[in-house]
């Protein structure tokens, strides 16, 4: 049996604004991640990986946004989160990290990045 999906993200995109132009730094990137499972980000430098890690932590802030998609842990949407709700869900997250815990790990000089979700 197939265990829970823990985090989804769908169609992501995170671009920075300048003026009337927008770099694209994260556009339209899709992965899952079910209980238990390690999940590497790989790619050129430049490429977005860093991006899309601060992406999901809530760690872009302007000129930089969240142009789209969606970011879901264990169901519940993060994209779009006002700053009341991204600290609720802060408070929720350190209950919870007795059960549960994701690491953003960097290697290799910014080359990967590593998330990885386990049961404890």
């Amino acid at each position: 049996m197939d265990k829970p999906v823990l985090l989804e993200v769908k169609d992501l995109k995170t671009y920075f604004y300048s003026g009337k132009h927008a770099l694209k730094a994260v556009d339209s990137v899709s992965f899952s991640i079910r209980e238990g499972e390690v999940f590497g980000l790989v790619g050129e430098s430049g490429s977005g990986k860093s991006i899309t890690c601060k992406s999901l932590i809530g760690l872009i802030h302007r000129p930089g946004r969240i142009a789209g998609g969606s970011i879901r842990y264990r169901g519940q949407e993060l994209a779009g989160l006002s700053e009341t709700k991204k600290h609720a869900r802060r408070e929720q997250r350190k209950a919870d990290r007795r059960r549960e815990r994701i690491d953003l790990v960097q290697c290799g000089k910014g080359r990967e990045i590593l998330l990885e979700a386990r049961q404890l």
